[in-house]
C-alpha cells in the first residue's frame, strides 16, 4: 500500500531534521513524505529519495497545505505528521497493518454523522 506522510510547516526549521530523520528510519518501504512550507523567507530543499519539498511564497491555511499534498499522486493511505513530531520506526508499518486488518475501516467514521 502506497503511503503518503504529509508534513505542513512554517518557521520551524530547528525541528525538521529530527522529523525527517524519523521518517527516513521507517521500516515500511512504500512511503513518501511531502513537506509543504509556506514561509516565504525560507526555502526548504531535500535530496532524499521519496521526500518532496513544496515551497509556497504566501501564507496559506494548514488544510490548504494538506490538500496540496494529497494532489501529489495516488496513495492508499495518508498520514498527517507535524513538523515537530517524531515517529517510532514502525509507525507507518503499523498504520498499514491496521488498515489491511480492517478493510472496512472507513465505514466506522460515518457512525457519528447525522443524516
Amino acid at each position: 500500500m502506497k503511503t503518503l506522510v504529509i508534513m505542513p510547516t512554517y518557521g520551524r526549521l530547528p525541528f525538521l531534521n529530527r522529523a525527517l530523520a524519523s521518517f527516513l528510519l521507517q521500516t515500511y518501504d512504500d512511503k513518501e513524505l511531502v513537506i509543504i512550507n509556506d514561509d516565504k523567507n525560507v526555502e526548504i530543499k531535500c535530496e532524499y529519495p521519496n521526500v518532496t519539498c513544496i515551497n509556497i511564497d504566501k501564507r496559506i491555511l494548514t488544510g490548504q497545505k494538506k490538500n496540496i499534498a494529497t494532489n501529489i499522486g495516488f496513495h492508499n493511505i495518508y498520514i498527517p505528521f507535524d513538523d515537530d513530531d517524531i515517529m517510532l520506526p514502525n509507525r507507518i508499518e503499523n498504520c498499514v497493518k491496521i488498515h489491511n486488518d480492517n478493510p472496512d475501516i472507513e465505514l466506522y467514521w460515518n457512525k457519528w454523522s447525522y443524516s
